[in-house]
């Protein structure tokens, strides 16, 4: 992963930092963390209630949430370069660090519907 900068960054990262993603052409905000979506070998069937956890969900950068509909959700390995890292303090220090435990319990699991 390529890093703009002097920051090293192992775990999450956090709510509004800008990164590029390997495969995709596009600039993306980091908005949401722990997201659950359709696993995509399920996608076409509209019966299926499994679900995958992704890392991230995002929106375009500098575009911003143009279309409800289309959703950008990856998994930190899925980063190539980092643009700037979203603001952290000890408050948001100690909400990565819990939900990084729920990451742990809960990567690659397929998860069931909505509760």
């Amino acid at each position: 992963m390529n890093i703009k900068g002097d920051v090293e960054v192992k775990d999450l990262l956090p709510l509004g930092s800008v990164v590029s993603l390997k495969d995709a052409p596009v600039t993306v905000m980091i908005t949401e963390y722990f997201v659950k979506r359709q696993s995509p070998n399920e996608k076409n069937n509209i019966n299926s209630d499994l679900f995958e956890v992704r890392d991230y969900k995002g929106i375009l950068w500098p575009e911003g949430d143009i279309n409800p509909y289309f959703d950008i959700t990856f998994n930190h390995e899925d980063i190539d370069t980092i643009f700037f890292t979203g603001y952290i303090n000890e408050e948001s220090v100690s909400f990565l660090n819990d939900i990084e435990e729920q990451f742990e319990k809960s990567k690659n699991e397929k998860v069931g519907q909505y509760e």
